[in-house]
């Protein structure tokens, strides 16, 4: 649906926006919203997983890690191996 689409173009635009921290933060931040509000347990898993490599290329491993471990629970509740 819309929101499932809207919540994918949020990620790539945080992915695109990647030398803004501040921009790609807000983006993957309301793509998660998106996601979750949905129902969208795979795109949430892969948006997070994409906001922990951010982060950690933003120089933010606390956040990093924060993100990948959300992400990792994310895949295991929905049997998602490749996140």
């Amino acid at each position: 649906g819309e929101p499932a689409l809207v919540a994918r173009a949020l990620t790539g635009c945080a992915c695109r926006a990647a030398g803004d921290r501040d921009r790609a933060v807000a983006y993957f931040t309301e793509a998660a919203e998106i996601a979750r509000a949905s129902g969208d347990s795979w795109w949430l898993g892969q948006t997070v997983a994409l906001e922990a490599v951010a982060a950690l290329l933003f120089g933010e491993p606390v956040v990093g890690q924060a993100a990948a471990e959300e992400a990792l629970r994310i895949a295991d509740a929905i049997g998602e191996r490749f996140v």
